[in-house]
């Protein structure tokens, strides 16, 4: 009864840091005042409806786009004005420092040219991290062969022009924890996941893949942002340090002294494959006649089993 208790005592209190920090930046949208991780939603929403449309130098949309092109595009149906060249992108907003795990879906995210990888010639949206450990994450972009995609940061080509990121949207979580003095009883039960740590300390991982410590006595402290939380292969959470993987700051010396360059890619023929979709099409259909799994087709997509499939948009199936 005691330890049930106990588990019942952490539940409390992050699941109502959990619901604070969902909620704390508030911005405008339609004359309604919405959370900024709604808002960063909606926007790689948008992005995604996009998906597979060609690539065209100079092009706004929405049926070709370059790469600041689709970023211009993408962030004005919010009302959002970017600058139209990556080397002035890499100045909007503010800059996001720190280890990757800081990064937020929406941040803009800068990339080396094809020709020179130190000098300014990409621009993306930041998706999602691949896993716990915040070495991988995925972005949308537009680049010369693919048009719309989503790529990864593990792919050599764009781990070696990662420049950097700027962010535009309000930060989505307070800069610091503090205790909430009442908590809503009713809170959903996958809200959290708490697992005990080597130490006398509890670790609590929230849905949002933000984690705090938690002491015997129920004060929650943030980590060290050089640690990361991972599961290891025994069913064990436990810290491990993500010291290097810090985000780069774009500097004088990346600046490019022309028009930015075209979007890069790397230079082998793409064997990415797409679907149209039709009405009637499910994800089990689709997956089956691709000969691929439904999770393999949410994860080249971004998406979940739960998404709907609308007519007319391309799925990644290869």
């Amino acid at each position: 009864m005691k330890k049930f208790l106990t588990f019942l005592f952490i539940f409390f209190f992050s699941s109502a840091i959990y619901a604070q920090e969902e909620n704390t930046a508030k911005v405008q949208h339609d004359s309604l005042y919405i959370s900024t991780a709604e808002l960063a939603d909606k926007i790689i929403e948008e992005a995604y409806r996009h998906l597979g449309v060609r690539y065209k130098y100079g092009a706004n949309g929405p049926r070709s786009f370059d790469c600041t092109g689709f970023t211009c595009y993408v962030y004005n149906k919010f009302g959002y004005k970017l600058s139209r060249s990556s080397k002035d992108q890499a100045t909007d907003g503010r800059p996001v420092e720190g280890s990757f795990r800081n990064l937020q879906k929406g941040d803009i995210l800068i990339f080396g040219s094809r020709k020179n990888k130190r000098v300014i010639g990409h621009a993306g949206l930041f998706i999602e991290f691949v896993d716990s450990t915040y070495t991988d994450f995925r972005f949308i972009h537009a680049s010369t062969k693919k048009g719309i995609t989503v790529s990864n940061l593990s792919e050599t080509y764009y781990s070696d022009r990662f420049l950097g990121a700027r962010r535009v949207l309000p930060d989505m979580v307070p800069s610091e924890i503090t205790r909430p003095e009442t908590s809503d009883a009713n809170v959903s039960e996958d809200t959290v996941y708490v697992e005990a740590s080597p130490s006398d300390r509890q670790i609590v991982l929230l849905e949002s893949g933000r984690w705090f410590y938690i002491d015997p006595s129920g004060r929650m402290t943030q980590p060290d942002s050089s640690l990361s939380i991972i599961l290891d292969g025994n069913g064990k959470w436990r810290t491990v340090s993500n010291q290097g993987q810090k985000i780069p700051q774009i500097t004088k010396e990346n600046q490019p002294q022309v028009h930015s360059q075209p979007a890069d890619e790397p230079r082998q023929q793409s064997s990415a494959k797409y679907h149209t979709i039709k009405a009637g099409d499910t994800l089990y259909g689709i997956a089956k006649k691709y000969k691929t799994t439904i999770d393999k087709l949410c994860q080249l997509n971004g998406i979940t089993k739960k998404t709907v499939l609308r007519a007319g948009r391309k799925l990644r199936v290869k």
